[in-house]
């Protein structure tokens, strides 16, 4: 165990182990083959990463936890205590407390093998967070939870669930004269344009109405095929064309917390930080 740690201590990007020797020792066969941050080669098949399901932020947890241990010892780590008894009531008021707004997409049975199942949940948090920025809406934090059985719910933390109604563009620089024509062309008739086009420097800039401002409704478009145009992986936009889905926005989360895997799950997301830290 100790000489893993202290392995570990020193992992980076793209790690690989290949217990078997299948790939004879070619690191940069494998990273091209596998592109995920841990790569721990199927000693049964070669095809495989078993570590698939591993992402950045695990990668690097077991990095700094690795650390921390070595550097003061404790059955802490792996016995972190009797976790105190989880309140509902206090998981509402933390999330009404942060004055952000907390989006969960809820998905239910998708009936696929495990590592499957998080690969789809994982590609789904990136699809909905690139969404939302795209959209303009400033993302905090995501992070996904499984049961792995009839509750999946992908978690993004935004600065606000409303935008204000109008945005400033910039077009391009006035010096380039084929692409300023077409930005005027564009924007000077527009019914979306508030004000201008003005010059800001040597830039030419408008005010436009967003034609989003709320995070549900640009969820619900997005999501009334599935998602398939975002890039949302098939599984998951089977179970959201069939209905089983619901987006949640802050306190609506809360109808879910009597599962008890995902108000510890919640408890922990709210608090930010892991176990370990404070050992």
């Amino acid at each position: 165990l100790l000489k893993t740690l202290e392995s570990a201590t020193e992992w980076r990007e793209g790690m690989v182990i290949d217990i078997e020797n299948h790939y004879k020792g070619d690191i940069e066969e494998i990273r091209d083959l596998f592109d995920q941050p841990l790569i721990v080669i199927d000693p049964v098949d070669k095809a495989r990463n078993v570590a698939a399901a591993v992402r950045h932020e695990r990668l690097w947890e077991f990095v700094s936890a690795s650390r921390a241990f070595l550097k003061k010892p404790s059955l802490n780590f792996f016995y972190p205590g009797v976790q105190r008894k989880i309140i509902v009531s206090s998981i509402r008021r933390s999330i009404k407390k942060r004055e952000t707004s907390i989006v969960g997409i809820k998905v239910g049975n998708i009936n696929v093998p495990v590592d499957v199942l998080w690969g789809q949940i994982y590609k789904a948090e990136r699809c909905f967070a690139n969404l939302l920025r795209d959209k303009g809406f400033s993302v905090i934090r995501t992070c996904s939870f499984s049961d792995e059985d009839d509750l999946n719910m992908i978690i993004i933390e935004l600065d606000e669930k409303r935008l204000p109604k109008t945005v400033k563009q910039f077009g391009p620089p006035v010096e380039r004269r084929v692409e300023s024509e077409r930005f005027l062309l564009t924007h000077l008739k527009s019914i979306d344009t508030v004000s201008g086009p003005w010059i800001e420097k040597d830039r030419w800039a408008v005010l436009k109405f967003r034609r989003y401002t709320n995070v549900e409704k640009v969820l619900k478009e997005y999501l009334s095929n599935g998602g398939r145009k975002i890039g949302v992986p098939t599984m998951i936009s089977n179970a959201i064309k069939e209905g089983d889905y619901e987006i949640l926005v802050d306190d609506q989360i809360g109808k879910y917390l009597y599962n008890k895997k995902f108000a510890e799950f919640m408890n922990r997301y709210l608090s930010g930080r892991p176990t370990w830290i404070n050992t």
